[in-house]
């Protein structure tokens, strides 16, 4: 359902689609690799993601530290529910 028109309906940034397709294709994404990926700051990292999760486009996996890291949520994978 995370359709490029989805995406723009979810008032995402440029940054976060490309993060949103580098996560369906990688599986998952730190906060590190965002900001080496995008050339962008780590509070600038940490925002993004934190919209992405707060959109519910992302889950966070781990607490904090350099465990931590996105993947996309369940219905992100499955799509909008709704009848049959």
């Amino acid at each position: 359902w995370l359709t490029a028109k989805t995406l723009a309906g979810l008032g995402l940034n440029e940054r976060q689609a490309q993060a949103v397709a580098y996560v369906r294709t990688h599986g998952r994404i730190t906060n590190s690799e965002y900001q080496e990926r995008l050339k962008v700051a780590k509070r600038t990292a940490h925002r993004d993601l934190g919209e992405l999760v707060e959109k519910a486009v992302f889950v966070m996996v781990g607490k904090t530290g350099k465990g931590t890291y996105y993947i996309l949520s369940k219905g992100a994978t499955k799509g909008p529910k709704g009848p049959k």
